[in-house]
């Protein structure tokens, strides 16, 4: 199965330390296999800013992330997903890991938990949290 498709990141804190200070957008296109309890893939994303704070740096970073997602029973689900960061401005990859778990609610909603560490050249973050509401369309 292919998927394309684009994500929105907007700017929530107001400090340099708090928030990126950009609106982003993330195009990504991808492939993905089912099998009886979950499906793996790869999803190609070209992160770029295109407003926000010019006291901040723009952003361009292409993410190439493998991703496995695991059904764990009556909608409860984790996805691995280490993800493989080019940033165009440094020339340098990173590669931060990060592991999720949700819950599909009723109809095509799902809440999650994410929670990342750091592999290589990463100077984001050193642990990431995230807590995610999700539309599946």
């Amino acid at each position: 199965n292919y998927i394309t498709g684009s994500e929105f990141i907007f700017p929530a804190g107001s400090s340099a330390e708090t928030s990126l200070g950009k609106f982003i957008a993330g195009p990504y296109a991808g492939i993905i296999d089912y099998f009886s309890s979950g499906h793996y893939g790869l999803i190609l994303t070209d992160y770029f800013s295109y407003a926000g704070q010019s006291n901040r740096n723009n952003i361009h970073e292409l993410s190439i992330n493998p991703l496995l997602k695991v059904n764990l029973g009556k909608n409860w689900y984790t996805l691995i997903t280490p993800d493989i960061i080019y940033t165009f401005k440094t020339e340098k990859f990173f590669i931060p890991y990060t592991q999720e778990f949700g819950k599909i609610l009723s109809g095509n909603y799902t809440l999650s938990l994410k929670a990342g560490i750091h592999f290589k050249n990463d100077n984001k973050y050193d642990v990431l949290t995230e807590m995610k509401f999700s539309i599946l369309m």
